[in-house]
């Protein structure tokens, strides 16, 4: 698999998922520094999981879509199946911190009344 070509169809797609956004906006919305999504974004380095993860919560677009370009049919390859469980185990651990933060927000409104 050429990497360099996966990579840049990933960044292409990251493109159009924050089009409209300014690098500061999507930096605001992502967590990231604005440098570093301007770098992601024109190609200077590799993009880490954390960063396509930030986007697909930020923009609503899909984790596949993101990867693969398709919607529906995801062509599954070893690399693309390591980062999609990757991205489903970081999005399962903020979903599960979420959850213990309202609980905890619950207990102790439940305290002061």
């Amino acid at each position: 698999m050429d990497h360099a070509r996966v990579e840049d169809g990933v960044r292409g797609r990251l493109r159009e998922a924050c089009q409209g956004r300014s690098i500061r906006q999507v930096a605001d919305e992502t967590g990231f520094n604005h440098e570093t999504v301007r770098r992601y974004l024109k190609g200077d380095g590799s993009i880490p999981v954390s960063f396509v993860v930030a986007v697909v919560e930020s923009t609503g677009v899909s984790a596949e879509w993101l990867l693969n370009g398709s919607k529906g049919v995801v062509v599954v390859t070893k690399d693309r199946l390591t980062l999609l469980e990757s991205i489903e185990g970081k999005a399962r651990a903020v979903s599960e911190m979420m959850n213990h933060f309202a609980r905890s927000e619950d207990n102790v409104r439940s305290a002061v009344s």
